[in-house]
């Protein structure tokens, strides 16, 4: 049986040091493919960059509920592109009441 994990976020810089291992440390445990979410605009392109070099990754493009009130005006057409660009997900997206103050209508 092989895994795929639907939610992570390796384009975390956090997590750039660690990435050839987590790739093997999922080859070993049977995860084939993994959805990488994307959270803001400024991770759109290291995002891209993962997805090309990287089999297992399925980019997901999109932006957390916490980080709506930093889109740009071109946000919604830069994700287009990238929707018809690559094969891959929309995500984050999400409707979050924990956070005061963020329009819903805009998540």
């Amino acid at each position: 049986m092989e895994y795929f994990d639907a939610h992570v976020h390796l384009q975390d810089k956090r997590l750039k040091p660690f990435l050839s291992k987590i790739l093997e440390e999922m080859s070993i445990n049977k995860i084939s493919r993994v959805s990488v979410c994307g959270t803001c605009e400024e991770d759109w392109l290291d995002l891209e960059f993962l997805a090309r070099s990287h089999d297992p990754i399925i980019p997901s493009f999109g932006v957390h509920p916490w980080y709506v009130k930093k889109v740009s005006p071109a946000w919604a057409d830069k994700l287009n592109q990238l929707v018809h660009k690559y094969n891959c997900g929309i995500g984050e997206i999400g409707i979050d009441g924990w956070v005061k103050g963020i329009d819903m209508g805009l998540q």
